[in-house]
């Protein structure tokens, strides 16, 4: 078995949890074959205990990344910053997507830049006194006005967010609010799970990989 063949296996090995012996490796040449394969195996004996709570966290969590946001293994370290696989233009709703995925509903809301959010409230607030005062409104007044343009920049900084929170910014901090799952794996979902690990092996598209296509012979893996 080549080097990339390891690596799938290995990668493999570490999102369900199990050991796969090179006696069995060698027969499963399929992504429907490996996918059946873990599956029974699954089925036969509960998974092998981990290393430390924090280390399964970091495994469901690089599962999730490479499933649902496409990532490599290779990237998934540690120390990797979080932004570094919040991909495309809404911020917020990958955030909301990564929440979901890792069943982490307590999981701090997205920031606007200190910057952004210090001109806003100090743009609005300006405004809100010329206006006053060009309409020679009284002065007991502003205070309200200011409240009020405070209110309006939170809401607005809300819309505006797009900076994860200093406390969360590598993978290594996020581990506390990922949320292991207890439900047992159908077939289904570990052959779509087998697939993703394969297209990043192969950095193909996902949808590009067959369940039956040969590793070797198909998918050019050594």
């Amino acid at each position: 078995m080549g080097l990339d063949g390891v690596e799938l296996l290995l990668c493999v090995e570490e999102t369900f949890a199990i050991d796969i012996p090179d006696g069995d490796a060698g027969m499963l040449v399929t992504p429907r074959q490996l996918a059946q394969y873990l599956h029974r195996r699954l089925g036969e004996a509960p998974p092998r205990p981990q290393c430390c709570d924090s280390q399964r966290r970091f495994h469901h969590l690089r599962s999730v990344l490479m499933r649902q946001f496409g990532a490599r293994r290779r990237q998934i370290r540690p120390e990797a910053p979080v932004h570094a696989f919040l991909k495309g233009d809404d911020m917020r709703a990958q955030w909301r997507q990564l929440r979901q995925a890792l069943c982490a509903g307590h999981l701090p809301e997205l920031q606007c830049e200190r910057s952004l959010y210090y001109r806003l409230n100090a743009g609005l607030a300006l405004v809100a006194t010329t206006l006053l005062l060009a309409a020679g409104a009284s002065p007991w007044l502003l205070p309200l006005a200011w409240m009020l343009s405070w209110l309006t920049g939170e809401v607005l900084a809300q819309k505006l967010a797009r900076v994860v929170p200093p406390a969360l910014n590598t993978l290594a901090a996020l581990l506390p609010h990922v949320h292991l799952p207890h439900t047992p794996w159908t077939l289904d979902d570990i052959l779509h799970t087998v697939i993703q690990i394969t297209a990043c092996q192969c950095d193909l598209p996902a949808e590009q990989i067959h369940p039956d296509q040969h590793f070797v012979r198909d998918l050019g893996l050594d």
